[in-house]
């Protein structure tokens, strides 16, 4: 199952087996059949699910498109405009999801932008159904936190580590993408002290899990053992390896802007931690850091996703190489 992931104008994609059988993600690949591959915007990825592939394009004047792609058939489709969203400011973007609803058959995704910038409290859900082929817009006071950027899905519900506006206390917040409503759950109840907790989403053994990355001292792993009940969650790791703990992107001048994220976890156990310009697979049984890889500096996290290749029509009649993309 290949995991993609994007950087500047081209796709890259990194076998999960690659990157298992030689503790590397050297081994990389360039994606060159892309849709509006000759453009002059930067491509950052959305998310993946059952075969689609979900691309934003944007420049730096804030101009963008968003594409939907099937690389298996060479199949894609442009979105229509999000009125709602004129700019694509990635400092306001809190978060994108993107997935496949199975009771209606439609696949939906999620933009999450921050209204602060604007004057505003709280956040825009902008929701695109491919069926439809059409926006709308959801005004909420949750406001999504910064390392929750990026795809969880489980039980047909995103998830996110959030707060209310204008309120320090975080929870899980879930939005499910068959009824559309959100629904808040409880975090581990500890407390990490007074300085800067990072918090990320994510999947073990099927379950809910919650990465705490406190800055310099140590990063928990805490699994919900009984999905929605805050009482359940249980710790199942704490890593102190100090490559992780102390690694450079929680300090400086961008302290905190890029932490480490949770790419996957493996049937073996392994985590693979992603943070710009590395990748980190950590076996905490043993408490080993498996490889340290410089070898790919330039990528960038910002559009990991992880993609199944799965034959699924998007009902255009768009294929990659015939006739003029325009945007």
């Amino acid at each position: 199952m290949p995991s993609g992931f994007s950087v500047s104008r081209k796709i890259f994609s990194v076998t999960h087996d690659s990157v298992l059988a030689s503790a590397s993600i050297q081994e990389y690949t360039i994606v060159s059949d892309v849709p509006y591959k000759n453009s002059d915007f930067y491509i950052t990825m959305l998310g993946s699910s059952k075969g689609l592939v979900c691309l934003l394009y944007y420049n730096i004047t804030s101009q963008y498109f968003v594409c939907i792609w099937s690389p298996a058939t060479a199949e894609y489709m442009k979105l229509p405009g999000l009125h709602a969203l004129k700019e694509y400011n990635y400092l306001d973007i809190r978060t994108h999801s993107f997935s496949y609803d199975c009771k209606i058959d439609n696949f939906k995704l999620v933009i999450a932008e921050s209204r602060c910038a604007q004057g505003n409290d709280g956040s825009a859900f902008h929701i695109f159904r491919l069926r439809e082929k059409s926006w709308s817009t959801q005004s909420v006071q949750y406001d999504i936190t910064d390392s929750s950027c990026g795809e969880m899905f489980l039980n047909g519900a995103f998830h996110w580590v959030s707060n209310m506006f204008g309120q320090a206390s975080q929870f899980v917040l879930s939005w499910d993408i068959n009824k559309e409503v959100f629904k808040e759950m409880q975090l581990p109840n500890k407390s990490w002290g007074q300085g800067h907790v990072l918090m990320d989403i994510g999947v073990m053994d099927l379950d809910l899990c919650v990465i705490v990355q406190v800055p310099t001292s140590l990063i928990e792993v805490w699994v919900m053992q009984e999905y929605g009940s805050g009482e359940s969650w249980c710790q199942r790791y704490t890593i102190t390896h100090k490559t992780l703990v102390d690694y450079p992107c929680f300090k400086g001048w961008d302290e905190f802007l890029f932490p480490l994220k949770m790419a996957c976890i493996f049937k073996s156990g392994d985590i693979l931690f992603w943070i710009p310009g590395e990748g980190l697979l950590y076996d905490p049984k043993h408490q080993k850091l498996r490889n340290r890889n410089a070898g790919a500096c330039h990528l960038l996290t910002r559009g990991l996703s992880n993609y199944l290749a799965t034959i699924v029509s998007l009902g255009s009649d768009t294929l990659l190489g015939k006739g003029y993309e325009s945007y």
